[in-house]
């Protein structure tokens, strides 16, 4: 009793002379206990801080550590706020170097199109690093910019300069697509408009639209393209399978099925209607569709979907019914005018231009996409399991090949050139038409011809290689570590002395949680105090996936529900006890705009669990993407097509909706501290990842020139991953301290 009171009395002394429990000759247990607690304090508060996204008391709490914290962490606060000073006298720099050319670029009268262009690119810099965007959209010069580009785009459209009429299009949308309210879609329509047109080019004469880029890069005084190459299947060919049943059922489900109910049908006939004015009216076809070339029925043709189009309009109601009998009318007008365009062509348009009326993630998947479209919705497929790139001389350069792949293990290389597939030149195609042809049955193989730098040639010497790979079933790996260990071993650990983890997850595919729960079994078996789970740059994936992650780390409630247009909901998904892994461990979820879809979701759950204090959670660095819809994938008549339409939105446990609905205000899940990027930094980080997480060559080591990873903290490249890591780091280190 004695003793008790003589602790009690000594832990009110503590409060007021520090460390006077030292020389009261309580047992050095105690007197740690007692020395931590500024710590533990001290700890809680800037986790708390930070959570609340109090980041002026976070500041004041880091720039007042306690006097007995440890030496290592304090100078570790140190650098990261010297970090944070740089980034921000960097921020003004390019701040005022974008205002600066913008300004330069409007002041001058004779400013061409392509001058326009770049002083959009310069108001979009000033906006990704403005701490206020608004004073962006405030400076004169600013709107005058938007005024005259405004308008080079529509001149540039009205000669058919489509390319420069799409790219200031492009820039003016990405300028204002993340302003709240309806101005974010001010330029969306313009820009789909354009948009169908060229791949519309790209589809019937791919020739002329290598023809208009060669020509545009000449102008722009850049070197020519490589020259093009005709492979693969014609427009034609590529049609097959097209039938009217297919269309018309397609369209029908989606004019009565799509989330947004009553579903605009005017909008989808007239939007048919326009897309085939839009391939009436696009000369370029002419190369790959000669039939265009018959100028009289061309326009009798046009003339008759005006008054088409005049007639849906003076309609009191558009229905289902007549949006299918528009089809049917606009495929006899086609007939009748003698210009005779294949009916599957006509259909195509119409049902694109039709679905595009609803939402950029609802459409027909035809014949010749569903290939594609089942290989990247499975995570896995049939080939050599290779990442690729058109390089800046648009040459198709490997970025890496894929862990334990017929590629990896045919030793492919990251910087390989592959010229030829099978004896035929990459020269001039797109990724998509190399990936084609290197893809093929499982036990079949490719020939890639390759040219390779040779290592240490100081002239930049190069050899060329013919490397036979078998195809195979290439199961995509989504989760990453810290560090490579190998060719298919990690570091998980992003700090091994306080046991705080780090794994990256790309994708959300069949065997991700799988994955990640052996990446959790490994750091657990040396003790696991914090996790850090990046999800930056991931664009979703698999639902069931994004549940069960979400459900590692939470045991009990609600995931993610679905609600209908009209505000009803669906029973939502729940997490399993049995399933959750880790939820006795602080977590930070990293996302920023690029994380989207499932990403969503699961940092959206967490944050919302964590709010109800059932984990000890946060999300730190941007607003994700705002892709919460669902679309469910059913197929058409025939089986040779499939139909993807929108149908429900996402919904967190809290009730948020994720998806940016058109003229949205708020969207995605906004982070609870945020922690923004320079674009420079961004791009910086991303290639040193790249670097880091490259593969060593068949047989070997990782080499010693391999990049390290832990520049992106040393260096303050990665302010979104320093900042998770120094929270988690100040949790993780009162913890042991209470623990003792």
């Amino acid at each position: 009793m004695r003793w008790n009171a003589l602790a009690r009395g000594a832990s009110s002394a503590v409060l007021t002379v520090g460390t006077a429990m030292i020389t009261l000759g309580l047992p050095p247990a105690q007197a740690q206990v007692a020395d931590s607690t500024s710590v533990v304090r001290w700890s809680g508060a800037v986790w708390e801080a930070a959570r609340t996204g109090n980041q002026a008391r976070l500041d004041q709490l880091l720039d007042n550590p306690p006097q007995d914290l440890d030496d290592e962490f304090e100078a570790q606060i140190r650098a990261y706020q010297d970090h944070i000073r740089a980034r921000e006298q960097q921020r003004i720099e390019e701040r005022d170097e974008a205002r600066a050319k913008l300004r330069e670029i409007i002041d001058d009268p004779d400013a061409s199109d392509a001058d326009l262009s770049e002083g959009l690119v310069q108001a979009i810099t000033w906006d990704q690093v403005a701490l206020n965007p608004e004073e962006v959209f405030r400076d004169s010069d600013v709107q005058r910019l938007v005024s005259r580009a405004e308008a080079a785009a529509h001149a540039a459209e009205e000669r058919g300069d489509w390319l420069m009429a799409n790219e200031l299009f492009y820039r003016l949308h990405t300028l204002f697509v993340d302003r709240p309210g309806p101005d974010n879609q001010r330029y969306k329509k313009d820009l789909d408009r354009l948009n169908r047109r060229l791949s519309m080019i790209q589809y019937y004469a791919p020739r002329e639209l290598w023809r208009l880029r060669n020509e545009r890069e000449l102008a722009d005084g850049s070197d020519p393209l490589p020259e093009y190459v005709d492979v693969g299947e014609t427009w034609d060919e590529r049609l097959r399978g097209i039938s009217r049943r297919m269309v018309e059922q397609a369209l029908r489900e989606a004019s009565t099925g799509h989330v947004e109910t009553p579903v605009d049908v005017r909008a989808m006939t007239l939007d048919g209607i326009d897309a085939i004015r839009t391939m009436l009216t696009t000369h370029e076809l002419e190369v790959g569709i000669p039939a265009l070339r018959r100028e009289a029925a061309r326009t009798r043709l046009l003339d008759d979907l005006a008054r088409e189009r005049r007639r849906i309009e003076q309609m009191d109601y558009v229905s289902p019914s007549t949006l299918t009998a528009t089809l049917r009318e606009v495929l006899r007008l086609n007939r009748e005018s003698g210009l005779d365009i294949m009916d599957e062509a006509i259909m195509h348009e119409f049902a694109n231009g039709s679905f595009a009326a609803l939402d950029e993630f609802s459409g027909i998947i035809w014949p010749d996409e569903l290939r594609r479209f089942e290989r990247n919705t499975n995570g896995n497929y049939v080939g050599i399991g290779v990442q690729i790139q058109l390089n800046e001389e648009r040459e198709v350069e490997v970025v890496t090949p894929l862990d334990d792949t017929p590629a990896y293990r045919a030793d492919i290389r990251a910087g390989d050139i592959i010229e030829t597939v099978d004896g035929k030149p990459t020269a001039g195609l797109s990724l998509n038409q190399v990936a084609d042809i290197i893809t093929g049955p499982s036990g079949t193989t490719v020939e890639l011809g390759i040219e390779r730098p040779i290592p240490d040639s100081e002239d930049g010497e190069t050899e060329h290689l013919t490397i036979e790979v078998a195809r195979d079933t290439i199961i995509v790996k989504t989760v990453k570590g810290w560090a490579r260990k190998g060719a298919t071993h990690w570091d998980w650990f992003i700090d091994d002395e306080q046991k705080i983890g780090y794994v990256r997850l790309n994708q959300f595919t069949a065997s991700t949680t799988r994955e990640l729960h052996q990446a959790l079994r490994e750091m657990e078996q040396t003790g696991l105090n914090g996790l850090i789970l990046d999800l930056r740059f991931n664009p979703g994936g698999l639902l069931d996936e994004a549940v069960t992650v979400a459900n590692t780390f939470i045991a009990r409630g609600d995931i993610v529900g679905t609600q209908d247009g009209l505000g009803r909901r669906e029973r939502p998904r729940r997490a399993i006890p049995s399933r959750a892994r880790a939820t006795d461990i602080p977590l930070i979820v990293l996302t920023n705009q690029s994380s989207a879809s499932a990403s969503e979701i699961v940092s959206g759950a967490i944050q919302d669990h964590a709010q109800n204090g059932a984990i000890d959670a946060m999300i730190v660095g941007m607003r994700t993407y705002g892709k919460g819809s669902v679309q469910n994938v059913w197929g058409l008549p025939g089986d040779q097509a499939a139909i993807k339409l929108t149908k429900r939105y996402y919904i967190l446990p809290s009730g948020r909706l994720i998806h940016k609905r058109p003229g949205a205000r708020t969207w995605g899940v906004e982070p609870n501290l945020k922690v923004s990027m320079l674009p420079s930094q961004t791009l910086d980080a991303v290639l040193l990842r790249r670097e880091a997480d490259m593969l060593p060559l068949v047989g070997h080591e990782l080499a010693a020139e391999q990049a390290d990873p832990s520049e992106l903290i040393d260096e303050g490249m990665d302010p979104q991953l320093e900042t998770a890591l120094l929270l988690l780091k100040a949790r993780t280190v009162a913890q042991s301290l209470s623990v003792r």
